[in-house]
């Protein structure tokens, strides 16, 4: 069996979490964007991946993701699942690393990633959805499907 890099990712996230509860609040795909939202002992996380538009379709996608089943739906042959589990990666990485007590700045946080990237790995970094969700928050007030502002 072949193992894709997101399914390592996946299994390493949960390898990392242990046995931490971790439940599926909410999700949705999105135009553009799709969210995951989970709670943790820590409070409410949020992760976020790019939808992709071409695939999206009326109605619902038809699966909860849960944290057990994240190798899973990384590698689900639908995009909008596969979509959902990279949301829920970043959703419970954001959980990993508050857990863990970091503190880092974008800039050391680059350098502590790069550190471990060695070639002919690579490594890309978008960022904490933090500072995005709380300024959505207050300029564009989104209602979720459990029916509070988002």
């Amino acid at each position: 069996m072949v193992s894709t890099f997101s399914r390592q990712v996946a299994e390493g996230v949960l390898k990392l979490l242990g046995n931490d509860d971790v439940r599926v609040l909410d999700q949705c795909n999105c135009l553009n964007y799709t969210y995951v939202l989970i709670g943790t002992r820590l409070g409410e996380f949020l992760g976020i991946a790019y939808t992709p538009v071409e695939d999206l379709r009326a109605g619902e996608v038809g699966v909860i993701p849960r944290v057990e089943e994240l190798p899973e739906l990384v590698t689900n042959l639908d995009s909008l699942v596969r979509t959902l589990g990279i949301a829920l990666v970043n959703a419970v990485s954001h959980y990993l690393v508050v857990r863990e007590g970091l503190r880092l700045t974008q800039g050391d946080l680059k350098r502590e990633i790069l550190r471990y990237a060695k070639p002919p790995c690579t490594a890309c970094f978008i960022g904490s959805i933090t500072p995005v969700a709380e300024a959505l928050r207050v300029s564009a007030p989104f209602t979720s499907s459990r029916g509070g502002a988002i």
